[in-house]
């Protein structure tokens, strides 16, 4: 007697056209720019210019993950997709209870947006990024 799979999946709504996704994936991507940008500075990466470049190439590889690539897992391929609700996934929650959901519509091209946050960053931002820009789940 084998071991059964159990299905636990959920129908959720994903709103794939809301006005705040495209400024949402921007904002995700400069947060993703600025904790790189970060690490590479506690790893004494000095050079400004050096740490740009670094997160301009990541932009990049991250931007063709989601644009263009798929990931394996045994045996299956799962393709990416970046998606935000309004609340936070609590462990004993339901995906029914974060409120909307705001997925792509495919229309979003990442990889030009990764090189965006990377100067936007460095130039815009002076290499930093509001204090409010994120927050840990709980404060407001």
């Amino acid at each position: 007697m084998g071991d059964a799979k159990v299905s636990h999946t959920q129908a959720v709504d994903i709103d794939c056209h809301h006005e705040d996704y495209f400024e949402l994936i921007k904002q995700y991507l400069l947060v993703q720019a600025a904790l790189l940008n970060d690490t590479l500075k506690e790893c004494d990466v000095a050079s400004a210019a050096q740490r740009m470049q670094i997160c301009k190439q990541f932009g990049c590889a991250i931007g063709a993950l989601f644009d263009q690539k798929w990931i394996k897992l045994n045996d299956r391929q799962y393709f990416p997709m970046l998606m935000f609700s309004e609340k936070f996934l609590e462990e004993d929650s339901s995906l029914q209870q974060v409120g909307a959901v705001l997925g792509p519509n495919k229309v979003d091209d990442f990889l030009p947006l990764g090189i965006w946050a990377a100067r936007t960053l460095f130039d815009e931002f002076a290499e930093e990024l509001a204090d409010d820009a994120i927050g840990l789940v709980g404060d407001s």
